[in-house]
This record gives C-alpha cells, sequence and structure tokens, in this order.
C-alpha cells in the first residue's frame, strides 16, 4: 500500500456473500465427495457380484460419473506464504521540486514483501523508507520514514479522503515474470491505481475484510491475490512496483513482531 490516504470504502454487501460462499463451497465440495465415494463402492461391489438391477446399475454410472467430475474440480486455495521482491521506480511530474532520481533515492528502488495468513511487512531500501508493517490483531500500520526508533502508526480500520470512485477488471492482459496476470484499475478521486495479480498467488480476503487503509480490502475482495505489479498515478508523482523474485515460504513469526523499542507517534491522515 502506498503512502497515500484515502476515504473509507465499505465493501459491497454482494462481495461479502461471494467470500463466504468461496469458503462454504469447498466444504460443500469435499462432503459431496465423501458421499460419492461411499455410494460408488456400495454400488460396484454389488455390481461386482452382479446383484444390481438395471435402474440402479444406471445410478451407479451417474455415481461414477459426478465422482470424476467432482475430482477434477480445484480444491479450497491454500493462502500464499513467502517473500516477493519487487523493483520500484519513481516518476516525478514537478521535477523542479523533486526530480524522479531524488523521489526513488528516498522512497527505495527495492520493496520487499512478507506474507503470511494475515500478516505483513514491506521492507523498502530508501534513504526515508523502511519498513511499514501490519498488525492484524490490534489493525495497525507501523511505518518507520527515517530508520531510527521513531515509527509513526495508523489505523488500518480507517481511510482518507480519496474514495473509489469506478473499477474495471480484465483478465490475461499482461505477463509478470512469465505469469500471466489479470488486471484491476481503481479510479480514485485523486489518483488511478492499477493492479496486475495472478490467481495462483490466493491470499484469504476475509482477514483483511476490516483493512480500508489504502482500500486494501476493496482489492483483496476483488482479485483474492497478492499482487505482482502496482502501478499509481496521481497529479504530483507515480511510480511502478514490480515482481522481479516470487519466493514460496513458511515465514518466520519473528519477522512481524513489534519491536518494544520503538518510539510510537500517531501517523497523520489526510
Amino acid at each position: 500500500p502506498n503512502e497515500l490516504t484515502s476515504e473509507v470504502v465499505k465493501m459491497p454487501n454482494y462481495l461479502l456473500i461471494v467470500l463466504l460462499l468461496d469458503l462454504i463451497l469447498p466444504l460443500i465440495l469435499q462432503i459431496s465427495r465423501l458421499i460419492c465415494k461411499v455410494c460408488f463402492y456400495y454400488f460396484y461391489t454389488q455390481l461386482s457380484n452382479m446383484h444390481l438391477p438395471y435402474h440402479k446399475f444406471l445410478f451407479a454410472v451417474l455415481l461414477i460419473f459426478l465422482q470424476f467430475q467432482l475430482a477434477c474440480q480445484p480444491t479450497a486455495n491454500t493462502p500464499f506464504s513467502g517473500k516477493i521482491t519487487y523493483e520500484v521506480t519513481y516518476t516525478s511530474n514537478y521535477p523542479g521540486i523533486m526530480t524522479s532520481d531524488s523521489l526513488t533515492t528516498f522512497y527505495g528502488n527495492r520493496k520487499m514483501l512478507f506474507i503470511e495468513d494475515s500478516n505483513y511487512l514491506f521492507e523498502m531500501n530508501g534513504t526515508n523508507a523502511h519498513f511499514s508493517l501490519y498488525d492484524p490483531i490490534k489493525e495497525i500500520i507501523y511505518n518507520n520514514e527515517n530508520g531510527s526508533d521513531t515509527v509513526y502508526y495508523f489505523d488500518a480500520t480507517k481511510n482518507g479522503k480519496d474514495s473509489i470512485l469506478q473499477f474495471t477488471l480484465e483478465k490475461n492482459v499482461a505477463v509478470i515474470n512469465d505469469i500471466s496476470c489479470n488486471k484491476l484499475e481503481l479510479t480514485t478521486k485523486y489518483a488511478t491505481v492499477t493492479y496486475l495479480f495472478n490467481s495462483s498467488y490466493y491470499v484469504d480476503a476475509l482477514r483483511f475484510s476490516n483493512h480500508y487503509f489504502d482500500n486494501w480490502n476493496y482489492y483483496l475482495s476483488m482479485s483474492q491475490a497478492v499482487p505482482l505489479q502496482i502501478i499509481y498515478k496521481n497529479n504530483m508523482y507515480s511510480y511502478s512496483m514490480t515482481a522481479i523474485s516470487i519466493e514460496q515460504m513458511d515465514i518466520d513469526n519473528k519477522v512481524f513482531e513489534i519491536n518494544p523499542n520503538w518510539v510510537l507517534i500517531k501517523g497523520f491522515m489526510f
């Protein structure tokens, strides 16, 4: 998520229904598979002993076909856990005030995402941008902007004034690292944000349903995937972050720990 803030955008009710169905349907599918397997075993044994009437024989064939169909259906997705490294470039629209190179030096040209379950951490190599850590228990984002122990915190359940006006969703429109990606474009009051993603890098959107900061919950409700590219544009500047390395792994919980030595200051939200 970027440094700007935006107005609270509530997740539409139909999106919540879709997400709930996404959780419930795999369970129903597994129960159906079990029932089919039990019935299939019974009718198979009866058929092999030639004790099965004609109409039950047809029903057994139907069950076999149904079992085959269910076996071909995908099982519930496993959320992506791992590390993604992004290459970042900034472009200034007012080089007389701050050049593109200055922006890149300030915020960094590399960004690493560590994500597991409801936790995520962005690490940056900028002179004034070092990390952004999300605490899913307190629903707070911690930003470090100067490398010291001073950390600014933001309420992730709130947003600023940059409300979403419209969105467009397109499938298979780009390739990132040989990975075919769908595109979600959000037009907000002050900016345009484009996300490229692939559903193979699944994220459980319900875990972030209250993460209104930077419209993160809205993006995940539409994509249910980690972004492989983000292009952000407003009147002042733009930036692009593109995945150059994707590593699936378990992340040590210590990565997401809050340092008790931090000096916490409440961040200002526009």
